[in-house]
């Protein structure tokens, strides 16, 4: 989240006292602000503001910041930082997670995954968000963007039961070309909803709106669809919601 204490598109978050605070699971002795901007762009889709020509989806909402994803590499230990964060929220009554992760492929080839792999719980991340929903959270998950790589299917923990996986869309609401594939099996779609996710505007690191690529941003226009609906319907399930 990288200047977003800084910049004045989110000063009303502060003034409102809407974040309520934050964790990097990582490293507790760095702060939420000092690494990358990904968690900034997510957030001017939830939150930030521009006059009238830019509201986020869901801009009275209160926010933790959580931190579990390391920025310039990729290891398993990372999934453990998301399980810790998942326990975090339980414990202090999150009600909707957005989650801009995705694992595959790691630093070291023997780590991992195989497409084989999906579908069957073996991803501590995928099993770890499928028992935080099971406490009540709605877990709203990118889906990934591997599309045109060789993996081409969704990433973890997209494949997570009782989730919901958010894949992109272009302007045309046609699935990126980007955008991982997904599968049908049984009750289990994944991805289980779409938005759009390709040249969509986010905040940048200079506090202007410039286009952003990805089911990073796809995501959190539906995690604000939920928090809205849910809104409307507090007495609802966290199950029966996702089913509507």
């Amino acid at each position: 989240f990288k200047e977003m204490n800084h910049l004045n598109r989110f000063q009303h978050l502060y003034d409102n006292h809407q974040i309520i605070g934050e964790r990097n699971f990582i490293d507790a002795t760095l702060s939420v602000y000092s690494e990358t901007f990904h968690g900034t762009k997510v957030m001017s889709l939830f939150s930030c503001k521009n006059g009238l020509q830019f509201i986020g989806g869901a801009p009275k909402a209160k926010f933790w910041l959580l931190v579990s994803e390391v920025a310039y590499d990729e290891y398993p230990l990372e999934e453990f930082y998301y399980v810790k964060a998942l326990e975090f929220c339980d414990s202090v009554g999150v009600d909707i997670i957005n989650a801009s992760i995705g694992y595959n492929k790691f630093e070291t080839s023997s780590d991992n995954y195989k497409k084989q792999d999906l579908y069957t719980k073996k991803s501590i991340s995928s099993r770890a968000s499928s028992i935080a929903a099971s406490k009540g959270m709605i877990i709203v998950t990118s889906a990934g963007n591997e599309g045109n790589s060789t993996w081409k299917e969704i990433t973890f923990p997209a494949d997570a039961d009782s989730i919901i996986a958010v894949g992109a869309t272009n302007l045309k609401g046609e699935p990126a070309y980007y955008a991982s594939y997904g599968k049908e099996n049984g009750r289990l779609i994944r991805p289980n909803l779409s938005a759009q996710g390709d040249e969509i505007y986010t905040l940048n690191e200079n506090g202007k709106f410039a286009l952003s690529y990805g089911s990073s941003y796809a995501a959190p226009l539906i995690c604000s669809a939920v928090a809205c609906l849910w809104e409307k319907y507090p007495h609802v399930k966290a199950y029966d919601l996702i089913q509507y």
